[in-house]
Formats: C-alpha cells, sequence, structure tokens
C-alpha cells in the first residue's frame, strides 16, 4: 500500500512524463484519505445514497421467492460491486468473495462487505485477508485458483488436441512487455536489443525470441514492428484481447473468449523462460505451467525510483506479490539467462516459487467452493 499512498497524487504518463495533480485535488485526496482511514467510512456512505443509486428492485423481486440467497463476488471495486454489496446487506444474503486477479484482497482497499466466506486462492492471498482486512480464519477458504483450474482444462484440452509442436531444438525466450505507461518505451527497446545482440555474438545460442508488446496505440505498434518485425530467430506475437482487458474481449477473438485464452495458455507451454519489461500477472501463468520468470527494473532515467517502486520489492529485491527476482542492470541478465537455461532444476525451483504463493493444487476445490456457497453447516 505505500506504493499507491506514495503516487496518490501523481498521474503517471507514456514514458515516464509524469504530472503532479492540482492543489486542489490534492487537497481533496488529503482529506479523503482522512476519512478513508475509518473501515467503514464507504459503507456509511453507501448506507445514505444506496436507496437512491443502488436500489434495484427486478433484482430484489427476484431474489426474494427463493428461501436463501448468496451473493458471488468476484471483485471488490467499482459501482456495481458497491450496488451489489449494498443490495447484499440489505436483503441479508450470504456473501462470498471469490478474487479473481491478484489486486482485490492486496490494494483495492476495504471490502466492501463482511463476506461470510473469503475464498483465497493462496498463502499470499491468506496473509492479505488477515493483515490488511482482519478477516477471521473461521471466515478464510483456502480455495486455490479458480484460474489454475481453468488452465488445467485448457491444458489437458491442448495435450488431447496435440495442435501444438514447439522446436525442441532451441530454447524460447519470452520478453513480456508492459504499457509505455509504467515502463518507458526506449527503456523496452533497450532490453530487448540487449538480448538480440546477445543472440548475434552468440552469448546466447540457439535462441528463439518471442516478443510480446503492450502497445499504447497504432504508432507504437507501427514503430515496434519497423524495429522488429521479420527479424531472424524473432516472433512477435500480439497479446489476446482477454489478457488485456474485459471490454469487447468475447468478439476481439474470432474463436472468443475460450479460444483466446487456448491459444494464449498454449504459446505459454511453448516457452523455456519468460523475462517481463516491470510487472506482469503473465509470470503467475507462466510459474504454474513450469516456466520460470525474471523482471528487469533498469531505471536510467529515475522513472521507478520517482514512483516509490521499491516499496513493491522486499530486502531480497523479489517483488512481494508475484514473488518474481528482480534485476536492476541489463548486464546482469545475459548471465542469469544462461543459468537458468543450463540449469532446468533451478528453472523448476524459481518456478515453484512463484506460482505457490497463489494455490492451493491440493486443495478439494469443487467440495471448498460449495460450502462457502451454500455453508450446509450454517
Amino acid at each position: 500500500m505505500a506504493y499507491y499512498l506514495a503516487n496518490s497524487n501523481t498521474r503517471f504518463g507514456r514514458n515516464g512524463m509524469d504530472a503532479r495533480l492540482s492543489i486542489l485535488r490534492r487537497v481533496g485526496h488529503y482529506f479523503l484519505s482522512i476519512a478513508g482511514v475509518w473501515p467503514k467510512a464507504w459503507r456509511t456512505i453507501d448506507r445514505i445514497i444506496g436507496p437512491f443509486i443502488f436500489d434495484f428492485p427486478t433484482l430484489r423481486n427476484y431474489t426474494r421467492i427463493y428461501d436463501h440467497v448468496t451473493l458471488v463476488q468476484t471483485s471488490s471495486w467499482g459501482v456495481q460491486d458497491r450496488m451489489l454489496a449494498w443490495m447484499g446487506r440489505k436483503e441479508k444474503w450470504r456473501s462470498v468473495l471469490l478474487p479473481y486477479t491478484t489486486d482485490q484482497l492486496f490494494c483495492n482497499g476495504y471490502l466492501m462487505s463482511n463476506f461470510d466466506a473469503v475464498c483465497v486462492q493462496g498463502s499470499a492471498e491468506d496473509g492479505f485477508a488477515q493483515k490488511f482486512h482482519k478477516v477471521p480464519m473461521s471466515r478464510i477458504k483456502h480455495l486455490g485458483s479458480a484460474w489454475f483450474r481453468h488452465i488445467d482444462v485448457i491444458d489437458h484440452r491442448i495435450k488431447h488436441e496435440n495442435k501444438r509442436q514447439p522446436d525442441t531444438d532451441k530454447k524460447t525466450i519470452m520478453i513480456a512487455g508492459v504499457s509505455s505507461t509504467y515502463y518507458p518505451l526506449p527503456r523496452q527497446y533497450e532490453l530487448i536489443d540487449h538480448i538480440i545482440n546477445a543472440m548475434e555474438d552468440g552469448s546466447l545460442n540457439g535462441i528463439r525470441l518471442v516478443l510480446r508488446p503492450v502497445v499504447f496505440d497504432k504508432k507504437e505498434r507501427q514503430e515496434f514492428m519497423m524495429r522488429y518485425d521479420g527479424l531472424n530467430g524473432v516472433t512477435i506475437q500480439s497479446p489476446q484481447s482477454v489478457c488485456i482487458g474485459l471490454n469487447d474481449a468475447s468478439t476481439a477473438h474470432r474463436g472468443g473468449i475460450g479460444e483466446a485464452l487456448a491459444e494464449y495458455i498454449g504459446q505459454l507451454k511453448e516457452l523455456d523462460l519468460v523475462v517481463t519489461i516491470g510487472m506482469t500477472s503473465l509470470s503467475l501463468d507462466a510459474g504454474y505451467l513450469g516456466i520460470p520468470s525474471v523482471a528487469v527494473f533498469e531505471d536510467k532515467e529515475e522513472v521507478l525510483k520517482r514512483r516509490f517502486t521499491k516499496t513493491l520489492l522486499n530486502s531480497d529485491q523479489y517483488q512481494e506479490v508475484l514473488r518474481v527476482l528482480v534485476l536492476h542492470r541489463l548486464d546482469q541478465l545475459v548471465p542469469f539467462i544462461q543459468l537458468l537455461l543450463g540449469n532446468p532444476e533451478k528453472s523448476r525451483e524459481i518456478a515453484t516459487r512463484i506460482a505457490s504463493g497463489w494455490d492451493y493444487p491440493d486443495a478439494k476445490f469443487n467440495k471448498i467452493l460449495l460450502e462457502a456457497v451454500m455453508c450446509e453447516s450454517c
């Protein structure tokens, strides 16, 4: 939370061109922060305004024909979640939080309901639930990751259909980019060029390089393609829309969301190593599939320093949330890649560490989820 508090008065700009909020808005944020210290502040506001903007007669009439209603929320932020939480409290529904991303219990602020059950994905979220939200142990359900269970289904399908025949003669490295809002594009180019130069001078032999850029607009995409399209040993993969955001994701891929996710998992399974520029939860998905990741936070212009990015790292220079090792200099990267590609045991160890905090793989998922939703013992 220190990171978000430190940047609360800053508007991130592309390529590090940040701007401070106006004095009036900073003053407003200050007073909101004072009010927000009280855990029930937003619920008190919602109690006042709820009857005017959150009342949903159609939903209320539909649910009142049942003896018991359980509200399952996959997130705890935004107007729709506030409306549902308000309706749930008013109608005395049972409530369950089933987080679908890594931020729901980490940095989304106070929970909108006193959830009867919080289905944590792994030990990381178990810690967040207790430390940040004071959720009693009796309400925490060690469910495991719903997304990882979905990956299991997709992975089984890929193996059954046997669609992909990766080139086993070469090691495949993916460089996973992020938006230029979060990591300057010139520094992303510098990292990519560093790896390509190592491939050309023989420091990295027998390498297939996959570039997965997150471009801001058509101009950035054209610039990226002009630099790297058609290079020997380099493949450019555009992220599936469903992996970037849910808006229009169902129609952005010709096969819909299901096919887009299958394509994404299939692409990850071809990799031997992921190098992330900054932070991306793609590391978790790769880790679950047994693929290690390393992050690069080189900061020549001190953009990351100004944004207090160090508050996201622990004392061992691992990302606090994703448990990914961070390298701060480009000259550390090629030796680290050589180490991992030549040491399968070390690679498996790193992949396991990344994914382990975000899953309970041995949990009886269906049984625990049913108990959380139905509360047969209540």
